[in-house]
């Protein structure tokens, strides 16, 4: 779609479209839409909620569902309610859409025409389609992503892997690699979402740092939190967390539901059910639940006096007392018995301040059952 323009409400998990104040302006190959869906593991009592915004032209036909935000079609995430391009705030209409009402709802805002697109089928990249059409005044600008397609979301989507870098499509297009981990014995595949083990990679970033990753996925790194966002809010996903001293001892810190806000919410944490290794205190999601992302440059702890991040050199989900945290995967790598929480570690094992030898956390989605 060559034309631009358009602006779109901005928000996620809102009960209501009146609730969004936040306005973006989309680039050229975006449009506007509207996404209702339930929240959390235990989706028959929770409310129906809203994410609005712009997006990369993805699969968006009101009252289908599909994998055009990763919802997949599972019971908690219902359908693309609208999709409209080249108009002034068009997914403000909260009622949902009924396919033949397509039309008449990007109609009234999309009357110019004269719209040029893309115009291919069966292709895996756009890059593929050199064909362009002129669309008709009643029509708008579609990209979908079809069932069949080969791009894995993550790793769990691809098959007869072993464990070891591979390219996946987190938002169904751009390509980014990652660490998979397979866990034979439970037939279970993971994503990496963080990795330290050599301290070779300085973890004390900035907040567009923290949002797009950095470090290797064959080495000490952080996914990146917008990345993060879009596995982990496409279905429900759980987290497992592995943690190494330096006598080679290790423990499991296990999380039956994980997702992480949008940069709109500050990268917001959200943990349930934990189970872990014996010895090991839940003090990571007992703590820290509900709590925004915070880096050295933008301070969102509840402390009115204290930049935790900015103290303890890591960016994380701090909370809402002096000592800031009881676990920080992401402090300084300082390689065994410290004083104080600026450090790599989980409280109390091995001992009170202990700067861990390895650290990795990984996510799968939850298996529908």
């Amino acid at each position: 779609m060559i034309d631009s323009g358009r602006t779109c409400l901005s928000c996620s998990g809102i009960e209501n479209l009146t609730d969004c104040t936040v306005i973006e302006a989309c680039k050229d190959d975006e449009v506007c839409f509207t996404h209702k869906y339930t929240h959390g593991p235990n989706y028959m009592y929770t409310p129906e909620l809203y994410d609005v915004g712009c997006t990369n032209q993805k699969l968006c036909i009101p009252g289908k569902p599909g994998s055009v935000f990763g919802k997949r079609g599972t019971r908690r995430h219902y359908v693309c309610e609208t999709c409209c391009n080249n108009t002034d705030i068009c997914n403000m209409k909260s009622a949902c859409a009924k396919p033949s009402d397509h039309k008449e709802l990007c109609e009234s805002t999309n009357k110019e025409g004269n719209r040029k697109c893309l115009a291919c089928n069966g292709v895996k990249s756009f890059l593929d389609c050199t064909e362009v059409e002129t669309c008709k005044s009643d029509e708008v600008s579609l990209t979908q992503l079809r069932n069949d397609s080969s791009f894995p979301r993550e790793c769990d989507d691809m098959k007869n892997i072993t464990s070891g870098v591979y390219t996946i499509y987190p938002d169904g297009f751009h390509p980014i690699r990652a660490f998979c981990i397979v866990d034979n014995h439970n037939k279970e595949t993971w994503t990496v979402i963080q990795h330290r083990s050599t301290g070779n990679v300085n973890f004390d970033r900035d907040w567009d740092e923290y949002k797009r990753g950095f470090g290797s996925p064959h080495g000490d790194h952080w996914l990146g939190n917008d990345i993060i966002h879009q596995i982990s809010t496409s279905t429900s996903h759980k987290l497992s967390i592995y943690l190494e001293d330096f006598n080679r001892d290790f423990k499991y810190a296990n999380y039956s539901y994980f997702e992480i806000g949008d940069e709109n919410r500050k990268y917001q944490l959200l943990l349930y059910a934990y189970s872990g290794t014996g010895g090991l205190t839940d003090y990571f999601g007992s703590y820290v639940n509900n709590e925004l992302f915070s880096t050295k440059d933008q301070d969102n702890d509840r402390l009115a006096n204290v930049n935790c991040a900015e103290r303890d050199h890591g960016g994380w989900w701090y909370f809402h007392n002096s000592y800031c945290s009881n676990v920080n995967l992401n402090g300084p790598y300082l390689a065994g018995t410290v004083t104080n929480s600026s450090a790599m570690y989980w409280k109390d094992w091995p001992q009170q301040y202990y700067s861990l030898r390895k650290s990795t956390m990984m996510i799968k989605r939850i298996d529908e059952k």
